[in-house]
């Protein structure tokens, strides 16, 4: 059996810390606290510990953090999703505007309770699912029109989940 690395707490911390801030950045020190249970000085303390693998940025006078950036290939192309309700994705945060803008966080049950699309890291509509005998229908609900990268990547998602449900899927 392999043997567990035994850390103290400040280790447990930075390293809950700066997992968190790769796994769920950007994201605010209010985000991390809600998600985890910890105190605002615990938070600030993870912060503070992990420094060297986490980046701070503000955001419309919003502090986010997250890991460093990647090293970009230059080529910006859409993605989308098909998630969940309850999904991680909209779950850890507390202040959800980063991801879904205000004026739509009640169509989207501010992002938790319905299934959601998201599309370039925005949470760009909801989506509900009808089982039939050889396929599965997907109506998607979404708040404004798609640009062609963007439908292009909801049809990657709807096929990436055809897949993994192993019927065909009609977009509606």
């Amino acid at each position: 059996m392999p043997v567990s690395r035994i850390l103290t707490r400040d280790e447990a911390l930075a390293e809950l810390t700066r997992r968190y801030f790769t796994s769920h950045g950007p994201a605010t020190a209010q985000d991390f606290a809600w998600w985890s249970g910890l105190t605002i000085v615990d938070v600030k303390a993870g912060l503070a510990m992990a420094k060297s693998h986490v980046v701070e940025e503000t955001i419309n006078g919003q502090v986010y953090w997250s890991a460093p950036p990647l090293v970009s290939t230059g080529i910006a192309e859409s993605t989308a999703y098909l998630l969940l309700s309850y999904d991680e994705y909209a779950v850890a945060y507390k202040d959800r505007r980063a991801i879904l803008d205000a004026t739509y966080a009640a169509q989207a049950k501010n992002g938790i309770f319905y299934p959601i699309v998201v599309t370039n890291g925005r949470i760009v509509g909801t989506w509900k699912r009808t089982l039939k005998r050889d396929a599965v229908s997907v109506e998607t609900d979404l708040f404004h029109p798609l640009n062609e990268g963007e439908m292009h990547a909801l049809i990657i998602a709807a096929d990436r989940y055809s897949r993994f449900i192993g019927k065909a899927v009609i977009m509606s």
